[in-house]
């Protein structure tokens, strides 16, 4: 198969090639080199593309559904826009990648490398991420509702905005994650690891004056807290977590570990906490607890 120039097949070497707008769709392309190609707008559709090396390659607006991209190198490719629908990724390395508002939906993204991978917008539904590194990543405003999460990686990434409703995020390890305004209604955080996270946003104040603004520590609390009504925290590790203004209503968090953890304004509205705040956190000020009273 030939097209632009191009021979089309397994191992083929193609680094720097102008591909744009081609249609290779069913190509096998299996272990190929096409770093630093140009493929804006290429349909990849059904294509083999296990192993094969995409590093630096601009693949803006391309289609690659029901694509094979096993062990992929996609490391700061450029997928903007992209269609990567029930594709199967598994063990592919996207780090560094420009992944906004490309759409994963029902993927396969078991094992994936997107340390560092800007997400901004992505849409990731019913998608499969378990044990994917995501450290550091920016996941603003993502989709992710009922995606698996299942002992994945993402601490230090960046949650604000996202849609987690539904998702499994059972044993994931969420260490100084940023969650502000994100949307965790439903999720499953059994056992997950979320020691530092933030689930508010704070800007520090310097010589500025804000009527009716809330102060506290001398920061001003950004008005859009996280939301975990009926989130399975049960055995989560919060050590820390800054809770303040989220929202838990009906949530679980039997055996959860809530030590120095910020809960001011939280509403724990019948949460399940079977024996208690054991160990209680360091800040309950403002907080509506299990019977709806509002702790001093």
């Amino acid at each position: 198969m030939e097209v632009n120039g191009y021979e089309i097949e397994p191992g083929a070497k193609l680094a720097g090639a102008d591909l744009s707008y081609a249609d290779l769709s069913n190509a096998k392309l299996a272990g190929a080199d096409l770093s630093g190609a140009n493929l804006r707008y290429v349909k990849f559709i059904d294509a083999e593309l296990m192993g094969t090396d995409f590093t630096n390659a601009d693949i803006r607006d391309a289609d690659f559904y029901t694509a094979d991209l096993t062990k992929a190198n996609l490391s700061n490719a450029n997928l903007t826009g992209s269609e990567v629908v029930d594709a199967v990724l598994r063990g592919a390395k996207l780090a560094g990648a420009d992944l906004r508002l490309t759409v994963f939906e029902s993927s396969d993204l078991r094992g994936v490398d997107l340390t560092e991978a800007d997400l901004t917008g992505a849409e990731l539904p019913f998608s499969n991420l378990e044990e994917a590194d995501l450290t550091n990543a920016s996941l603003r405003f993502v989709t992710l509702h009922k995606a698996n999460l299942r002992w994945a990686d993402l601490t230090g990434a960046d949650l604000t905005g996202a849609d987690l409703t539904g998702a499994n995020l059972d044993r994931a390890v969420l260490t100084n994650a940023k969650l502000t305004a994100a949307d965790l209604t439903k999720a499953n955080l059994t056992e997950a690891d979320l020691t530092g996270a933030s689930f508010w946003q704070r800007f520090t104040l310097s010589n500025k004056t804000h009527t009716g603004v809330r102060m506290r520590n001398h920061c001003d609390m950004f008005p859009a807290p996280a939301n975990l009504t009926e989130a399975d925290l049960t055995g989560a590790n919060l050590t820390s977590a800054h809770l303040a203004g989220a929202d838990l209503t009906k949530a679980n968090l039997t055996g959860a570990n809530l030590t120095g953890a910020d809960i001011y304004d939280t509403n724990l509205h019948k949460v399940d906490l079977e024996d208690g705040l054991e160990p209680v956190p360091a800040t309950l000020t403002g907080a509506t607890m299990p019977d709806g009273t509002i702790h001093d």
